[in-house]
């Protein structure tokens, strides 16, 4: 008998421990996690909202304003990140790093951390999106260490 072809997400569950509640998160890590988020808003005063979410939809933590919600965020992450996943893959561009939408009234950045958590912020047209760019990218790095030391 053939055995299936398992999907992506099978792969990337039998490969990578996966945080599965916020409450798996302790304490500390949860103000490791704030801090970075919170390290963002000082860079750029017109970030309206940050979040680091599982792709299962997960929150782990966010700071949100009152114009948006934690459970949007999560399905903007998950929806749009995934669609461009596939896509880029698609065209052989390999894995997605970073996505940028940008709009009349908002900027969505969607920057990859590892293959299970994406940090979202969303911002004002009028914000450095440079400068927020490289550092959503560093932000994101400092983000999946602290997650790599929950899997010990």
């Amino acid at each position: 008998m053939v055995k299936p072809i398992p999907t992506r997400r099978q792969k990337i569950k039998e490969k990578i421990p996966v945080i599965k509640r916020k409450s798996d998160l302790t304490p500390e890590k949860k103000e490791k996690l704030k801090e970075a988020l919170h390290s963002l808003n000082k860079l750029d005063k017109m970030l309206e909202a940050s979040a680091i979410i599982d792709r299962d939809g997960t929150i782990l933590v966010s700071a949100v304003s009152n114009r948006y919600s934690e459970q949007m965020m999560a399905m903007v992450t998950m929806n749009i990140f995934d669609i461009a996943s596939d896509s880029i893959k698609a065209l052989s561009g390999g894995n997605l790093k970073l996505l940028n939408l940008i709009a009349d009234n908002a900027i969505v950045m969607l920057t990859w951390v590892n293959s299970q958590t994406v940090l979202i912020l969303i911002t004002s047209p009028k914000s450095q999106i440079g400068l927020l760019t490289m550092y959503s990218q560093l932000i994101s790095q400092k983000i999946n260490e602290i997650l790599s030391f929950l899997k010990t």
